[in-house]
């Protein structure tokens, strides 16, 4: 029993699955061991089909019905077989378990959109130009204790570890400030002061700010910082918290930004614990237009990737059939954020792309969308360009733009495209701290 187990799951974690929405009732097997087997593989199909489900007809549902309903028969054929003993019939169940799998994944491959692929002609990194001399000071570097959490900032503000903030003497409030140590740094918000008779030369980060940074209880560090330009008084920097949008039924993934760089596509992944026959994502832009992207008949989660083309402060919230979430703000600046930060070399783990992917992405609104898979674990932009016409955009995952952004260049010619790749320590693209490295040069025509 224990090597037909052994093989099952060597079978399971090697094959690749599509998915199934509840197209069929699952089967409740006695035999535990075989009904693991049987719900693991369950599970998988679940979460695939339902990110491609969109590219099916009716005739493409029904065949994944069949089979489903064939891997369910040959299951229980198995568990008789298993519980009999019987070796050789339950090897033609397995057989014929893959087999259906195998038909659901080559239909999932031929009904997926196909990408357009651009080949990169670069033969190896470019790392670009520093920006101009800047000058910094040095200071000591701390963390907050936890007995100041819920207490008000001398800004006003309400301190947070949470928050990416700073209390520091000398700097004007509300001042979105670099902290550097080591050749890496991010962003914080200063907003609260220090005792700065007894401690001038501190600066006292959050531990969402120093962890990233540095470990704790190491002692006083020597940093450096840059002052970069005055924020809203109510802006915090901070993640996405996971459970803000629980009245509807939504956890978003771990460490989601709140805020970025325009043209930065906000990429949210979220599940939930309820089937939902939909979900909306209300998103109010900061001239006040009010956007609806929806999605349907979902079972676990999805992705909602959404390209930032206004500067400040949007505000998201979820309608489900369950509830309706409160509102979230989040912020986008422009790129003048980065002219004045200091920017170190830095090429560990950067390398050449090999080929960039542009999938025609169906919009949940009436725009149709171009996704342009670049993640490689660094923080990306994509630079367009034909004559003197140029366009950038950042994310630090896929780029998602609206596809008449590329309207203002000429569809007759060839687009250049480049990619860009930087250093973050956080998932945010404000905290780039590395010069930006060209990883990807070539065309492509719409």
């Amino acid at each position: 029993m224990r090597k037909f187990i052994w093989f099952v799951l060597i079978f399971i974690f090697s094959t690749s699955y599509a998915g199934s929405e509840n197209f069929v009732n699952k089967i409740n097997l006695s035999n535990n061991k075989v009904n693991l087997i049987y719900n693991k593989i369950f599970d998988k199909l679940d979460k695939n089909i339902v990110l491609n489900k969109d590219n099916f007809k009716e005739d493409d549902l029904n065949i994944i019905k069949q089979e489903i309903n064939l891997i369910n028969s040959n299951f229980q054929n198995l568990q008789e077989n298993v519980e009999d003993k019987d070796r050789t019939n339950w090897k033609i169940n397995i057989e014929s378990i893959k087999t259906s799998i195998n038909k659901i994944n080559s239909l999932i491959e031929e009904k997926k959109p196909k990408f357009k692929t651009i080949k990169n002609e670069l033969d190896k990194i470019e790392v670009q130009k520093n920006n101009n001399e800047l000058k910094w000071k040095y200071w000591e570097l701390m963390y907050y204790n936890d007995s100041f959490e819920g207490k008000h900032t001398s800004a006003g503000n309400i301190f947070s570890q949470e928050f990416f903030s700073a209390a520091k003497c000398g700097t004007p409030l509300n001042t979105l400030t670099q902290v550097i140590l080591n050749q890496k740094s991010l962003l914080v918000k200063v907003n609260d002061r220090p005792s700065c008779t007894r401690f001038p030369n501190l600066i006292d980060l959050s531990t969402n700010a120093f962890d990233p940074l540095y470990r704790r209880y190491a002692g006083k560090q020597k940093w450096e910082y840059i002052e970069l330009q005055a924020i809203g008084k109510d802006y915090y920097k901070r993640y996405i918290p996971v459970d803000f949008f629980k009245n509807a039924w939504i956890s978003v993934s771990y460490k989601t930004p709140n805020s970025f760089i325009w043209n930065e596509t906000f990429n949210l992944i979220w599940n939930s614990p309820k089937t939902l026959s939909y979900l909306n994502l209300t998103l109010i832009s900061p001239n006040n237009t009010k956007t609806i992207y929806s999605k349907k008949d979902l079972k676990w989660g999805f992705l909602f990737s959404i390209p930032l083309t206004q500067v400040w402060t949007y505000r998201i919230s979820f309608n489900s059939p369950l509830w309706t979430s409160k509102e979230f703000e989040i912020y986008v600046f422009t790129q003048d954020i980065l002219n004045w930060k200091k920017l170190f070399s830095n090429t560990d783990n950067i390398s050449l792309l090999s080929e960039i992917k542009i999938l025609n992405e169906p919009s949940e609104t009436e725009k149709n969308r171009l996704r342009f898979v670049i993640w490689n674990n660094n923080i990306n932009s994509i630079h367009f360009s034909q004559d003197s016409k140029t366009l950038d955009y950042y994310s630090v995952w896929d780029i998602v733009i609206f596809e008449d952004s590329l309207n203002i260049f000429d569809s007759s010619k060839p687009i250049k495209i480049e990619a860009f790749s930087s250093k973050t320590l956080t998932n945010f693209s404000l905290d780039s701290y590395s010069l930006p490295v060209k990883i990807f040069s070539g065309e492509f025509m719409r």
